[in-house]
């Protein structure tokens, strides 16, 4: 069973024959259904069954010549709301089996954001046959989470409220890109005093007091993070099929919006808007043409 099922309302271990008979009920039921044919004539197929607004089951398989769909693999997903537009995206496909990974570049959070693309068949189908390599596009981001908790909200004074100084650094991150070196010394200069000011109020403050956010890579797989986020949206819903109640929070975190998915059960704390939630996610995306 995935692991991230439980994310979806699935905390009970499914067994072996409860998770076929799950899948070929979505098999059967599924709401949307996308092909796409390979340079070898086989058809590739993804469907997807949703479970509750915005989260389901997707199925990934082959149609053989008989017509029947030969299911590979399954995953849970969960669709976010959040549309943002990037400039340097890349997909590539994973070693094993017809799934794909995302890259994008976040100059806000200074790191490449790798998701698990929900969309591959899509992609392959409308957006990389138009073989355009500077065609801009949009990423919808979300998350699954398996483990979290909440944190009460920091209160800020007026000069710890985030500054427009927060585009000029941006900026600034965009120059050094390109070779400015003006640029380069004075992010390193800015990161040196950063560095000072931290080690000293980390003797007399507690941690989460200092660290408003944070969005940063957590064990050996390159699509996991831990992250610490503001909630500026709170939602309830049940999964249809177990009747399992899950949170969809809308996180702020390193000025970046993404909606996170995880079951009751999994919550440590009562999520409101504006306290902040901490814990493991998976990334997933969902990509289109801007």
């Amino acid at each position: 069973m995935h692991r991230y099922m439980r994310a979806i309302g699935f905390s009970d271990s499914l067994k072996q024959q409860e998770l076929c008979q799950l899948c070929g009920y979505a098999e059967r039921e599924y709401e949307s259904k996308c092909v796409w044919k390979r340079q070898d004539e086989t058809i590739f197929a993804e469907l997807e069954k949703e479970v509750g607004p915005q989260m389901g089951i997707c199925l990934r398989g082959e149609y053989g010549e008989d017509g029947r769909f030969v299911r590979e693999y399954y995953f849970p997903y969960f669709k976010g709301r959040n549309l943002a537009v990037y400039d340097a995206v890349s997909v590539e496909r994973h070693a094993e089996k017809d799934s794909f990974a995302g890259v994008c570049e976040n100059i806000c959070m200074g790191l490449n954001m790798i998701f698990y693309l929900q969309n591959a068949v899509e992609y392959m189908k409308y957006v990389r046959n138009d073989n355009d390599p500077d065609a801009v596009l949009a990423i919808t981001l979300s998350a699954l989470s398996v483990e979290g908790s909440i944190l009460l909200p920091v209160q800020k004074s007026r000069r710890q409220a985030p500054q427009p100084a927060w585009v000029d650094r941006v900026q600034m991150v965009d120059r050094a890109r390109q070779g400015d070196e003006d640029a380069i010394e004075n992010l390193a200069l800015e990161d040196m005093d950063l560095y000072s000011t931290l080690s000293k109020r980390v003797k007399t403050e507690d941690v989460y007091s200092i660290v408003d956010t944070y969005f940063m890579p957590c064990g050996i797989e390159c699509d996991q993070y831990a992250v610490m986020g503001e909630i500026e949206e709170m939602e309830t819903i049940k999964n249809a099929l177990t009747g399992e109640t899950v949170y969809l929070l809308n996180l702020r975190c390193n000025d970046v919006c993404f909606d996170v998915c995880i079951n009751q059960k999994d919550l440590v704390g009562v999520p409101e808007e504006g306290r902040r939630f901490k814990g493991v996610v998976w990334m997933q995306g969902y990509v289109a043409r801007a």
